[in-house]
């Protein structure tokens, strides 16, 4: 892009911008069956930059290859707890996760459908 053809763009707040996009049916659906598995993939990008690691570094130091590391940070590749407790380790985090009923177990629908509780897998990295 040449110097005069340099675009402004405007700040955007992610989570204002998800609100409005979780507007579109379409979209929804699809943030709601791969949504966590993002959360995941973002927490582990965000985890790898802030400690100045390469994914290549942190490959070597969970024992697999940078193409995985990358598919893992788009989202592209499901995580097994042994690989998520590996990660923690890296970073010097515990590893949680945790079944939950979430409040909209109660709805209508969820009990005209048969579904007395729905559940959630929640990862979450934190430093020790």
């Amino acid at each position: 892009m040449e110097k005069n053809q340099i675009q402004q763009f405007k700040a955007v707040d992610f989570q204002d911008y998800l609100k409005e996009q979780l507007k579109n049916p379409s979209i929804k659906k699809d943030y709601d069956r791969f949504g966590k598995q993002l959360e995941i993939a973002y927490q582990i990008l965000q985890l790898r930059k802030k400690r100045g690691l390469s994914q290549k570094d942190l490959a070597q130091k969970i024992g697999t290859q940078q193409s995985d590391i990358a598919r893992m940070e788009t989202g592209q590749q499901n995580f097994t707890t042994n690989t998520l407790q590996k990660i923690a380790e890296v970073f010097g985090c515990n590893l949680k996760i945790e079944f939950f009923r979430p409040i909209m177990a109660t709805s209508s629908t969820a009990k005209s459908r048969g579904f007395c509780c729905f559940v959630y897998f929640l990862v979450i990295l934190w430093y020790i």
